[in-house]
């Protein structure tokens, strides 16, 4: 409450909430009928007119979700995790996220560390840290490496936690048609093996979406996802690498399967 102008909200009583800030909560009453994740977009805005930092404003507004408010409402969430290469504003990944909003879906797009240059250890940390609480009400939804790092996330998850679905959008675990620069980042991803039967433990179903005209994903990899991965395999005509530069701004079978 130290950052909120007015000490925090009030409760019924005129007494200052201890709890809940001046933004959400007045006269004992929420002033926004809202979920936890469009709280933390409204907080953060407000910071931000109060010249903090976007990064600043974010770290401030992170455990909203687990003010008791939300924290007893079963909430559904959905995590997408992008491309090698891209950010959480490119592509399909905006369209996906205001359609599963709309559905009831508390939606995160991740924007990934070192994008260009994704590690293994980085990227699964950083769904480590920052999937919150992760349950069969939770779908993960990954492009390309993304996909792989849903399912190195998963094969690391504590033997009771599983999620209730996966979404995978061009997944590799064999890949072609890179430059030789992109194949030494690959390498790590390509040589590490995952344990196929730790990422079945954590996850109720996979659904693996690919091209017929993809130009990375040989087409032996829908074969690896169906008898490794237990996987539905979705095959899209026409969507090359699912990519911007491929015309594909919406993905109305992701959202179908979801």
């Amino acid at each position: 409450m130290k950052k909120d102008p007015q000490g925090g909200g009030t409760n019924a009583d005129g007494s200052k909430s201890e709890m809940y800030c001046s933004y959400c909560y007045q006269n004992g009453a929420f002033t926004k009928n809202c979920t936890a994740e469009e709280m933390q977009e409204f907080c953060v805005g407000k910071l931000k007119e109060g010249g903090f930092s976007e990064s600043a404003a974010e770290e401030m507004v992170k455990g909203i979700p687990k003010l008791e408010r939300w924290k007893k409402i079963i909430m559904k969430k959905a995590y997408i995790i992008h491309n090698w290469g891209g950010s959480s504003k490119s592509g399909w990944y905006p369209w996906l996220k205001k359609e599963l909003k709309s559905k009831g879906f508390e939606t995160v797009v991740f924007d990934m560390p070192d994008t260009k240059n994704p590690k293994i250890g980085t990227w699964v940390k950083y769904l480590e840290d920052n999937i919150q609480n992760p349950d069969e009400e939770t779908i993960l939804i990954g492009h390309t490496i993304g996909c792989q790092t849903i399912l190195r996330y998963l094969e690391k998850l504590p033997e009771n936690v599983k999620v209730g679905k996966v979404i995978l959008v061009a997944p590799w675990i064999i890949i072609s048609g890179l430059k030789e620069k992109e194949i030494k980042i690959a390498k790590p991803w390509v040589e590490n093996k995952i344990d196929e039967g730790k990422v079945l433990n954590h996850v109720e179903k996979i659904i693996a979406i690919f091209s017929d005209n993809d130009p990375y994903i040989p087409a032996e990899n829908q074969k690896i996802f169906s008898e490794k991965y237990n996987a539905e395999i979705i095959i899209e005509h026409g969507k090359g690498h699912f990519l911007e530069n491929d015309g594909i701004t919406e993905l109305p079978v992701a959202l179908k399967y979801i």
